[in-house]
């Protein structure tokens, strides 16, 4: 398995999610990178599981769709500079 490290931290599959979960959504490595990928899989996982599992929904399938979802919203910016506004603006809390 492949980790690289995103400004310090580990970006790779998780323990929840197996390095093919990329290939159960219509998401193509070209239009988001595995780096972007993980980080959005990981942050639905750890901010949505409690509500996830309330409903029975907390598949790697269903986090892996929310973080498509979260990526391609046709009213962003599209997955790299959404990343970059989520981590400089709830992360590390820059206005």
């Amino acid at each position: 398995m492949r980790v690289d490290l995103v400004h310090g931290v580990e970006i790779c599959p998780s323990a929840n999610f197996g390095s093919d979960i990329f290939g159960h959504v219509e998401v193509s490595r070209e239009t988001i990178s595995p780096w972007c990928w993980w980080i959005a899989v990981n942050m639905m996982y750890s901010d949505y599981y409690g509500v996830a599992s309330h409903f029975g929904v907390a598949t790697p399938e269903f986090f892996a769709e929310l973080a498509k979802a979260f990526l391609l919203d046709e009213d962003g910016p599209g997955p790299k500079p959404k990343m970059s506004a989520y981590y400089c603006g709830i992360v590390k809390g820059k206005d």
